[in-house]
């Protein structure tokens, strides 16, 4: 399963994520959201996938 993650490299929590998952193995897709915002349907997809809890 790919993972992505939507990155803000100027917000801590984020940078805070995206080294939890690089220490967990596998390279994530990175989007720079600051950079290249999602588009409206971008959002309706990710609304419509299951929801992942976190612990």
């Amino acid at each position: 399963m790919a993972l992505t993650i939507y990155h803000n490299p100027q917000c801590s929590k984020s940078r805070q994520a995206l080294k939890s998952i690089d220490d967990s193995g596998g390279p994530p897709d990175i989007i720079r959201y600051p950079d290249s915002p999602p588009s409206v349907a971008d959002l309706r997809t990710l609304l419509e996938k299951p929801r992942v809890r976190t612990y």
